[in-house]
């Protein structure tokens, strides 16, 4: 197995020496303060401003505390292992019998949870910070990498930014386990109308599982153009899509990319977002395809 590269060592040093801060300065953060003196943190953050207050500390080990903590939760579900799941999660409302039908209802429709170096990738979990000023919350989205591709069952949850950071773990608020369409519509029952900011993060996990089901495997962003890099090559498809009027003069295959790959230079003003999912739901159309790319029988 090749070793990893300087670069790749020094960043998970740092988010090690990181995570130990954070641990670190939650029982004893005099300690903490005598590394920060002494110049032995890497990357110490800057001092906030005179008489600002930060929500967060320590952005980069509370960041990891959350990742660490919610891919225990993956492997827990890929064992199977629901009295685990439950003793992590009851304080939230998600105790065992919860995790037991969250898991009954996922293996009815997969076969296994992958737990490779790309179910803890960044592309598997999202970070949503816009309601850290005003509510001290980090909105989170932890989804399951399924042998088919299909990324639709996930982990929705606040984090408590008060309470994680003056405890010795990661507190959850409003936790929910379970497929990300199912969820949203009990969420808007639930909850009434949600933050912006959590409703941003269930359209990206719909328009992902959405993706992976149409032969889209990645969709990114540079600058101003969207990038959607495809599974295979499907020459009637992607002619079919490019022939589209509103798509003419805006939409090309990319001759330089290692894999095939779509690029749609957004218009001025143009949401990145919602111009995504149109194309997402155009290339299904055109490949015969429902909403999750299911095909005509």
């Amino acid at each position: 197995m090749d070793a990893p590269g300087p670069r790749a060592v020094r960043q998970e040093l740092k988010d090690i020496i990181a995570w130990l801060g954070l641990i670190v300065r939650s029982v004893d953060s005099s300690l903490v303060d005598e590394w920060e003196n002494a110049g032995a943190v890497l990357d110490a953050a800057p001092p906030d401003a005179v008489g600002v207050e930060a929500v967060v500390r320590d952005r980069r080990g509370l960041t990891v505390l959350v990742r660490n903590a919610l891919f225990s939760r993956v492997r827990m579900a890929a064992h199977r292992d629901a009295a685990g799941l439950g003793e992590a999660d009851g304080d939230w409302g998600f105790g065992e019998r919860a995790w037991m039908q969250a898991l009954d209802e996922y293996y009815e429709a997969h076969e296994e949870i992958l737990l490779d170096a790309d179910a803890r990738s960044k592309a598997y979990l999202m970070f949503d910070e816009a309601d850290e000023e005003e509510l001290h919350v980090w909105h989170v989205r932890q989804i399951f990498h399924d042998e088919a591709g299909d990324n639709d069952f996930v982990i929705v949850a606040d984090v408590d930014l008060d309470a994680t950071q003056e405890g010795d773990g990661v507190v959850f608020a409003n936790y929910r386990v379970g497929f990300a369409d199912e969820l949203l519509d009990e969420m808007v029952d639930r909850y009434g109308d949600l933050p912006r900011g959590a409703m941003n993060l269930i359209d990206i996990a719909l328009l992902r599982a959405r993706a992976a089901a149409s032969g889209v495997s990645d969709i990114s962003q540079k600058g101003r153009t969207l990038c959607f890099t495809l599974s295979g090559f499907d020459f009637n498809a992607i002619g079919a899509l490019c022939a589209k009027q509103e798509y003419q003069k805006r939409l090309f295959l990319s001759p330089k990319a290692d894999k095939p790959t779509l690029t749609y230079n957004l218009a001025a003003k143009e949401n990145a977002l919602h111009a995504a999912q149109t194309i997402i739901r155009d290339y299904t159309a055109v490949r015969g395809g429902d909403a999750f790319g299911h095909g005509e029988s």
